[in-house]
């Protein structure tokens, strides 16, 4: 997706709302992106397959977070899983 993020995703049917996990490391290793950045940032969405709306919307705010490098810098530098959620 750019901006060093790794999202995977996919549709639920029955799901009432998006859910997300959010991991974020100096380099996730092992990985290749498209455009060759490092991936630091990996986001795993499940959204409802009757709401397209909810899944686009779900994608644009993490992008719109991963946009802001000041944003990303907090990310970067958090200790631990509670500091991450803050964040959000």
């Amino acid at each position: 997706m750019g901006s060093g993020l790794l999202l995977p995703h996919t549709r639920i049917s029955g799901l009432e709302s998006p859910l997300m996990a959010f991991a974020v490391a100096p380099e996730i290793q092992g990985v290749s992106t498209p455009r060759g950045e490092t991936a630091q940032f990996l986001c795993l969405l499940l959204s409802p397959a009757e709401s397209a709306t909810a899944h686009t919307v779900a994608i644009a705010g993490v992008a719109k977070l991963l946009l802001d490098p000041e944003w990303k810098a907090k990310a970067l530098a958090c200790a631990d899983g509670a500091a991450l959620k803050e964040l959000f």
